[in-house]
């Protein structure tokens, strides 16, 4: 029960703010609008998340993390890229 949130978070985090900041400066070659690039990292922060987070819950035979843990991590990664993105462009 949640025994593999040791392993799955700092993980799962990690990766999905390296890949939402880089989906986040990305876009900007599109549009240099900040809601639809964090949107965009969001997005890509949050699929990261959950693959990443999710493979690692499955391997370690760990169902409640992969129901409980999972989404509250994704919702916590978006959370997290916002203040990223904030703290660095001002």
């Amino acid at each position: 029960m949640f025994h593999s949130i040791i392993i799955s978070e700092p993980l799962a985090q990690l990766l999905g703010l390296i890949v939402g900041l880089a989906a986040y400066g990305l876009t900007g070659f599109i549009t240099p609008n900040h809601e639809v690039r964090l949107i965009t990292g969001g997005i890509a922060s949050v699929a990261t998340n959950l693959l990443i987070g999710a493979k690692v819950n499955l391997a370690l035979l760990d169902a409640l993390g992969l129901i409980v843990a999972r989404p509250l991590s994704a919702y916590a990664g978006v959370h997290l890229l916002g203040f990223v993105t904030k703290a660095l462009i001002g």
